[in-house]
């Protein structure tokens, strides 16, 4: 005859809490795309209003940002006209790498500083990269490393002209 351990009650809330919760960070549970798309609109508003229009509490909307945010599924950040912090030259960067060394190729990018997004892809580029620096001197010197990276076969650069629009938002 098997004996029954009895859990603290506070473990017992804990559990059945978890069970509620979604297994995988990347499942949302009910009430997460809402938070995100408020959040999207205006991530300044304070979590109380956020609260408000969804009809949930503040505390809810708190740990479900945390939780979100922790678990790299978005993020809340500032977003800024570049020229006006001294970045004069953007260009998108396609990047031929050996097969056998897109990926640290990718990864390799990702550690310069002037780089904000890398992405591996298909076609004629296996390796695509923006790159935001603040003159053509230092565009210049940073695609000569990227071109002296193993693995590197070419290297095409598009400089921006007039950037017309830059927007970090999604229709969901």
């Amino acid at each position: 005859h098997r004996r029954r351990q009895c859990l603290p009650p506070a473990s017992d809330r804990r559990m059945a809490r978890e069970a509620r919760a979604p297994r995988n960070p990347l499942e949302l549970a009910p009430h997460d795309l809402d938070i995100f798309r408020e959040l999207q609109r205006d991530g300044r508003t304070p979590f109380v209003a956020i609260a408000d229009r969804l009809g949930v509490s503040e505390a809810h909307v708190r740990r479900r940002t945390a939780r979100l945010t922790h678990a790299q599924v978005f993020s809340i950040t500032a977003v800024a006209d570049p020229k006006v912090f001294g970045v004069d030259c953007m260009a998108w960067l396609g990047i031929r790498a050996h097969e056998s060394h897109a990926t640290p190729v990718a990864e390799a990018l990702v550690a310069q500083p002037e780089i904000d997004y890398v992405v591996q892809t298909a076609g004629a580029y296996n390796v695509m990269a923006e790159a935001a620096c603040r003159s053509s001197a230092e565009l210049y010197q940073l695609l000569r490393r990227i071109r002296g990276m193993p693995g590197v076969q070419r290297t095409e650069t598009f400089v921006y002209l007039n950037l017309l629009r830059q927007q970090f938002q999604w229709s969901l």
